[in-house]
């Protein structure tokens, strides 16, 4: 029988990873995207113009439009003013009649003013206020804001079920025994944490990105069939939209969003490796002394600003808030990250994770 090269070895490992907790790492995220084609189907076919979509694409639509279309009629009753759209007023009076037009009067001179006579006014049509409309960005043009909220859903998903399966994973080895098994292939310390470190890196967000890419594509679908419904341009729903770029910006999001994360892993890892009752209890409690005894001996917040910063938050302005981890919905701006501080991080997990193999070889009994 050969020996497995390391390849070899590591794609076992990382199955059986897979495998074990297919679960949380495979099904949620499939189980969450697909709830979520639901809700917008039955937003689509069912809400009319109620709908999750909110007012992403209707916007779009809105904005883009110059045909007149959207303009507003307003009927003046004996008591009140009643505002309409140009498409419900259609549907309550019939189509408008062709009525000639007259050309206006000559102003009277001021002394002749009569204030007393009913005035009409009658604003620009939206073809002459084209011009001086704001153009839309182009990184947030089109659909883009709605993409990016169900894509980060899927990925705020994945911290929780990453989280999950980092606390128990080395923990739960010795808890059924299972050590024993893997101490007993050919496999050593390092490559069975330096996997399950792998699963959380790259494994399950690879998942998840193909999750969330066909979720987008099945949004703009939806997207597309509800335009078509409400007799708006459905052209005009991609004009500004650049899946290459989106797709670009998201990994890049996550590229970065790792690099932050990484001591927050390594650091769950060395708890599901030493706890003996409750791995989340031996993650959180420590911190948590620490932050308060130096808030009462020094005053200082040092320790929580570190811990804050490396968990991901929603980061919409990435000039304001540069460097932390976070759900970069219009992209992360690498130029301004903060390297020490994430440089520091780094070096904090590689030593975390070999406290995580030490506690693996010599301490597994629980």
């Amino acid at each position: 029988m050969t020996a497995r090269t390391p390849p070899n070895t590591l794609f076992t490992l990382l199955q059986r990873e897979m495998r074990e907790y297919r679960a949380s790492l495979l099904w949620t995220p499939v189980t969450i995207a697909a709830g979520l084609v639901l809700l917008l189907s039955a937003s689509v076919f069912f809400a009319d113009r109620i709908s999750v979509f909110g007012e992403a694409f209707m916007q779009v639509l809105e904005h883009e439009r110059s045909d007149g279309s959207l303009n507003i009629s307003i009927s003046v009753g004996e008591d009140e003013v009643t505002v309409y759209r140009r498409g419900e007023l259609d549907e309550r009076l019939g189509p408008p009649l062709d009525l000639p037009v007259s050309e206006p009067e000559a102003p009277p001179p001021p002394e002749a003013w009569n204030f007393s006579r009913d005035w009409t006014f009658s604003p620009p049509r939206a073809a002459d206020a084209e011009a001086a409309a704001a153009p839309v960005s182009e990184d947030l043009g089109g659909l883009s804001p709605l993409l990016n909220v169900v894509h980060y859903i899927l990925v705020l998903v994945l911290f929780f079920t990453t989280a999950n399966y980092l606390l128990g994973t080395l923990f739960d080895d010795r808890k059924d025994r299972s050590i024993l098994f893997w101490r007993s292939m050919p496999v050593s310390e390092w490559q069975t944490v330096l996997s399950k470190f792998a699963v959380v890196v790259v494994v399950a967000p690879g998942v998840v990105f193909i999750v969330s890419f066909v979720l987008q594509v099945l949004t703009l679908a939806l997207a597309a069939v509800l335009a078509w419904r409400l007799d708006l341009p459905t052209e005009k729903l991609f004009e500004g939209l650049a899946l290459g770029r989106l797709a670009l910006n998201q990994f890049g999001g996550w590229v970065l969003t790792a690099l932050w994360l990484a001591p927050i892993w390594a650091w769950l890892m060395l708890a599901s490796a030493a706890a003996r009752r409750s791995p989340f209890l031996l993650a959180v409690t420590p911190v948590v002394a620490l932050a308060i005894a130096e808030a009462l001996l020094f005053g200082s917040t040092y320790v929580i600003g570190a811990v804050v910063d490396h968990l991901p938050k929603l980061v919409a302005d990435v000039e304001a808030d540069p460097g932390s981890a976070g759900l970069y919905l219009f992209g992360p701006n690498w130029r301004a990250v903060d390297l020490p501080s994430m440089g520091g991080g780094l070096v904090a997990a590689g030593l975390l994770l070999t406290g995580a193999v030490w506690l693996r070889r010599h301490r597994w009994e629980i």
